[in-house]
């Protein structure tokens, strides 16, 4: 048992356009593909164009934000002509596929798109949008009790992998279970499932094949991939605001997914679940982490900045509640005082409290990272 490949097998980014560099003729070159696009459905009939040494297919409509959508074997472009720096949205959203980001290495990729985005665009930055993180080994898939007692996670949305219309927890062939899903429609969501079967059935990718070859696998062998999905929710709580910040925090995204977000363990007596010794399968996805580099020591920040006013809402309640609680439990009205007057003197005695400058200037600190 061990690690095969290790790396991202879904990008997408958002480019902040301040202005185009495009002449008029290639817009009226896109629109017109755009045109022809609609007049024929049939696939083999469309016509590829040329945008700066690169070929495209136009397809025939647009989304609610961009007006043009462009695809090649290797990305994905949604393009808005009107531009606004980025608000409210990026201008160029770039879906990277899997066989370019495996091929290239996510980085080059990048790279090698954003020098390509500049010949005809003024770009101010840069936004991840999604990226799902991947660990393929050579092992059979471990099979989970039907209450999934062995998985410990911060989800509670867990079930068969659904991929479309193609199911792998529910996989006919066989017979067999081959796939789990873990946080489905939440920000994060974990994939364990059979990569041949799914390749074999449904994407067709076998040039995973030599990749897997070129690092010891044994054709024939299951190969199982987990795979967690994150999107810009979840990736600005781990101030990976930027495609360069990604890059830069690949192996503490997959030191916390693998290690505190979702462990799968070896059944035992203790009530306490996460107490449970890690399993050998789930030990070797977390060994995956040495093919994501070193561990600079970033840690998910759970929660985004709290809004005053809820704060202040918050600390209405509890007041009033002390108050009351005070008032009819602890006979103070007896002394002359009210509920009122009691927390009155408690909060003057939290403010006076010595250590309360460095505790506030602790937790600024926290606040200002996460903006």
């Amino acid at each position: 048992m061990g690690v095969l490949l290790a790396g991202i097998d879904t990008l997408e980014v958002g480019f902040c356009v301040e202005k185009y560099r495009l002449a008029d003729e290639s817009w009226a070159m896109l629109e017109s593909a755009k045109t022809q696009s609609q007049l024929h459905s049939n696939e083999s009939l469309k016509s590829s164009i040329e945008l700066l040494g690169c070929y495209f297919e136009v397809l025939p409509s647009g989304t609610g934000r961009h007006n043009l959508i462009l695809r090649n074997d290797d990305l994905t472009l949604k393009v808005r002509r009107a531009c606004s720096g980025g608000e409210p949205y990026p201008e160029i959203q770039v879906a990277f596929r899997s066989s370019f980001l495996w091929r290239e290495g996510p980085e080059n990729a990048f790279k090698l798109v954003r020098k390509w985005l500049e010949k005809w665009a003024v770009i101010t930055r840069d936004m991840v949008s999604r990226a799902d993180l991947a660990v393929d080994i050579q092992a059979p898939l471990p099979r989970l009790s039907r209450n999934y007692r062995e998985v410990v996670t911060r989800t509670n949305h867990k079930g068969c992998y659904m991929k479309g219309d193609f199911s792998i927890g529910n996989y006919t062939i066989g017979l067999h279970e081959s796939g789990y899903s873990f946080g489905r429609g939440g920000p994060i969501v974990c994939r364990i499932y059979d990569k041949v079967i799914e390749i074999e059935s449904h994407s067709l990718k076998r040039w995973f094949y030599d990749l897997w070859q070129a690092n010891g696998w044994k054709p024939g062998s299951p190969v199982i991939r987990t795979e967690f999905q994150l999107r810009r929710k979840t990736l600005r709580s781990m101030q990976c605001e930027t495609a360069h910040d990604l890059f830069a925090q690949l192996p503490d995204l997959w030191r916390y997914l693998s290690q505190e977000w979702l462990t799968i363990r070896r059944p035992g007596n203790d009530t306490n679940r996460s107490r449970w010794s890690i399993s050998k399968f789930w030990k070797c996805i977390q060994n995956g982490l040495s093919k994501f580099g070193k561990v600079t020591g970033i840690a998910r920040l759970k929660q985004l900045k709290p809004r005053i006013e809820a704060l202040e809402r918050q600390a209405k309640g509890i007041i009033v509640s002390m108050a009351a609680l005070a008032e009819g439990g602890m006979g103070i009205k007896r002394s002359g005082k009210t509920g009122c007057d009691f927390v009155k003197f408690k909060v003057r005695e939290w403010l006076a409290d010595p250590g309360l400058e460095a505790t506030v200037s602790h937790r600024m600190a926290k606040f200002a990272a996460i903006c």
